[in-house]
């Protein structure tokens, strides 16, 4: 689901204490500054303090500053560990995309202004 900025969402209850918005997804253009045959991207939804939401995005091959267009499963957070879990109501200020390659070493961390609130059922 493509939402402007500033659209309320619900978040479904998952688990005890998750939380989850099954019809969220995000789509972002990165590039990273150095090669990688098998990055790791995932993408989260978070507030100044907290990444409250988050999901996969996959393994993608990136050449060095070329584009590479991430799209994110669907936005939850179990609640057995990061992030963590944001009480409702909360707002969201920024979707995060983080990128690690195969030996764990972190090739991004970027942030895009993003408003998206949340509320209970």
């Amino acid at each position: 689901m493509s939402v402007a900025s500033g659209t309320t969402l619900v978040a479904q209850p998952l688990n005890i204490t998750g939380q989850r918005v099954p019809e969220l997804w995000a789509t972002v253009g990165v590039t990273l500054n150095r090669d990688s045959a098998s990055a790791t991207f995932q993408v989260f939804l978070r507030t100044p303090q907290a990444r409250c939401l988050g999901a996969g995005a996959g393994f993608r091959s990136a050449l060095a500053n070329v584009e590479v267009v991430v799209r994110s499963l669907s936005m939850s957070n179990s609640g057995t560990g990061p992030p963590a879990v944001c009480p409702l109501p909360y707002t969201t200020t920024d979707v995060e995309v983080v990128a690690f390659d195969d030996a764990g070493t972190q090739l991004l961390d970027a942030r895009f202004p993003a408003t998206c609130h949340f509320i209970a059922p």
